[in-house]
């Protein structure tokens, strides 16, 4: 591994490993810290030279860094490039916005930093406490910076001048306090002291220091008029009548742009759309955003105070790293039959003689699944208490829609009766007794959570960690809904999905090291289609925590908002003719899911969906099973499909499909 840049080293001194993100430094002063880095690095490669007073550049030959070497270039073009220091990291900083990013970006491609979904960082396993800079001799000796910066304050050594010029630019933004927190005390004094040994690191650190005051250009932005979407944009749309929002949403960005409002009584709701809207939201939205205003009473029907989807920040993160293996593809990996199994015994209740209904067999089929897998128990006897529970409380408490008092009848108290009672299986059939020998699921995982911190995952808690992931699985179960209309309405694809199957099971059931032989590209590319037509949650609803402004147009603090992440799939700039369903969008050719921020299924930002591979390969390997098994048909053959759009996106009651045959057995895994 090469020695690290300046900047890379800042980047990670800045990086708070228990939220997965930056310490909380306002944005400009950690613009000014960026740029003092970049100037260090250019210093210390001999392109530029500072005294007290003045910048002067030296040699204006790039460095080969494609960080670096845009920030020289503006040194370079200026027409007077003997200015203050202060002058050029206020000038620079202006520029920084993405250069941690790309900075980050880096630190993960060379496995210092592992990138979490949601847009989370941490240190990389393989990174080590060192007392000295990697040579470069050894691929893994990793080099831990902020352990070793630890290691130089509390030594009375002295240290080598690049570290001194790193203590010295990081203590400007006030991090030691927070990183060392009791024991900032002890090493204040030798803190300053180092601070003020080298010239240039000093030079720089009273710039950065003295550029903290945000310049009036970027403090106070003009503001733009955020236009109100009007009354017939409601009442003549056919998309949103017909239940596509995300194509609703579309046509709002195309007309009113990335941000709108909609007057709501005496409050507006702030709809923000687009593929630049989804590249902000992953990149600040954290710092404006949160959900627990709109979870808060859905999570109050369960009985539970707080969940992964209704708290943010460090909380949230610390959340999704628990959670993290008992989500993840490799379940389904390692228990390929037990899927199999469950979806063959659900084919075998398909009987020919009536029509199917394919939403409430997709959700039971997919529900048992997902219950097997994470939770390791059968809950055929509950689902349907789970379910109507489920979708009620999401209509009343979440998107308003039904009357509060609704979740007070006989049946909502008989389901959520039922729902307490399952908590109890679940809670039972992981004891260790009876886990010896077995997997570990995401109970196991949560229960250990519980036992370690019970503080942080109390008993009251508990019995609604048991039931997300199954909430999760009707989510799941309707995406495979879209599938099967997907793969009627497109015989052709149905055709060649058919032939993947048929050669994955020819010679029985496979396993994970099977599949890795086999060619899914057919069906993977499918599925990733239907997502993007189909999205079953096509927004994220969010309060505004602080007031946010993007392009000029501000969005007030207290507000709501909605983030229609789903708009971007409708558009045409990045889906050329965006209704037609092609999964050619997907090859190497064209790869238009690869545009930043057009293609987000799973969600943006620090809530986007934890268990998206392990959703997207569990529907991809049931569309093979039913492909290869089942002879079906729509019914009747002149239904069109119709569209539920509340609580999720789901097809209405009348999407039917008749089994005309099996193709092979269920009974035992089938030969060709």
């Amino acid at each position: 591994m090469s020695n690290l840049t300046f900047l890379e080293e800042v980047t990670l001194m800045l990086l708070n490993e228990e939220s997965g993100y930056f310490e909380p430094i306002e944005e400009w002063r950690m613009s000014c810290v960026l740029a003092g880095a970049v100037l260090m690095d250019l210093a210390l490669q001999d392109r530029i030279d500072t005294d007290l007073e003045s910048l002067i550049v030296l040699d204006s030959t790039p460095t080969g860094d494609e960080l670096l070497d845009p920030m020289l270039k503006q040194l370079v073009d200026a027409r007077d490039s003997q200015q203050s220091i202060q002058y050029w990291v206020e000038r620079l900083a202006m520029s920084t916005q993405d250069l941690v990013l790309q900075s980050l970006d880096r630190l993960t491609l060379k496995g210092i930093l592992q990138y979490e979904e949601g847009g989370f960082w941490v240190l990389s396993k393989q990174v080590k406490v060192s007392s000295r800079r990697t040579d470069g001799n050894d691929e893994k000796d990793f080099y831990d910076v902020k352990a070793h910066i630890e290691q130089v304050l509390f030594s009375n050594d002295i240290p080598d001048p690049r570290d001194i010029a790193l203590v010295t630019l990081i203590n400007t933004c006030g991090i030691f306090s927070i990183m060392l927190r009791d024991e900032y005390e002890t090493v204040k004094e030798r803190i300053e002291l180092l601070s003020r040994m080298d010239l240039i690191g000093l030079s720089l650190a009273t710039a950065v220091e003295q550029g903290f005051s945000a310049p009036i250009t970027s403090r106070v932005i003009p503001r733009r008029s955020v236009p109100q979407v009007k009354y017939r944009d409601f009442l003549f749309s056919k998309s949103l009548w017909s239940g596509n929002f995300p194509k609703f949403f579309a046509e709002l960005h195309r007309k009113y742009g990335a941000v709108c409002y909609i007057k709501r009584g005496a409050r507006n709701m702030y709809l923000l759309t687009g593929a630049e809207i989804n590249r902000w939201v992953n990149r600040k939205g954290r710092l404006f955003l949160r959900s627990q205003e709109y979870i808060a009473d859905f999570m109050k029907q369960w009985s539970v105070s707080r969940s992964i989807a209704s708290i943010d920040g460090a909380e949230h993160f610390r959340f999704r790293r628990e959670m993290r293996d008992g989500v993840s593809k490799s379940v389904v990996d390692d228990r390929i039959q037990d899927v199999i199994n469950a979806a063959r015994k659900h084919m075998k209740s398909w009987n020919l003689s009536k029509p199917h209904g394919v939403e409430h067999m997709s959700q039971r089929m997919v529900g048992e699944q997902v219950s097997i897998l994470m939770t390791s128990t059968e809950i055929t006897g509950y689902f349907d208490n789970i379910f109507d529970y489920e979708m009620r409380a999401l209509m009343t408490n979440v998107f308003g829609v039904v009357p509060k008092f609704l979740m007070r009848t006989k049946k909502m108290k008989r389901d959520l009766a039922r729902v307490i009672e399952l908590y109890s299986v679940i809670h039972g059939t992981h004891s260790p007794a009876q886990r010896k020998g077995k997997r570990k699921d995401l109970i196991d995982d949560m229960l250990e959570l519980h036992t370690g911190d019970p503080q942080f995952l109390p008993e009251t808690d508990l019995g609604f960690v048991f039931i997300a992931p199954l909430i999760a699985g009707h989510y799941s179960g309707s995406l495979f809904s879209f599938c099967v209309y997907c793969l009627i309405k497109n015989p052709d694809i149905k055709a060649r999905i058919t032939e993947e199957a048929d050669a994955i099971f020819a010679n029985g059931d496979p396993t994970h090291e099977d599949l890795k032989n086999y060619n899914m590209d057919i069906t993977e590319r499918f599925v990733m289609e239907v997502l993007r037509l189909y999205c079953v949650i096509p927004v994220h609803m969010r309060h505004c925590m602080n007031t946010a402004n993007y392009e000029g147009f501000e969005i007030p603090v207290g507000s709501d908002c909605v983030v229609a992440f789903t708009a971007a799939h409708y558009l045409e700039e990045y889906f050329p003719d965006p209704e037609k369903f092609d999964i050619d969008r997907y090859l190497p050719s064209r790869e238009e899911h690869q545009q930043a921020g057009a293609y987000q299924p799973f969600g943006v930002g620090t809530h986007v969906c934890l268990g998206r591979r392990f959703a997207e390969f569990q529907i991809a390997l049931n569309v093979l099973l039913l492909c290869h098994h089942l002879d079906f048909e729509i019914t009747p053959k002149t239904y069109k499909l119709g569209i539920v759009p509340f609580p999720k996106l789901k097809p209405n009651k009348k999407f039917k499909i008749k089994i005309n045959g099996f193709r092979y057995p269920l009974d035992v895994s089938p030969t060709s």
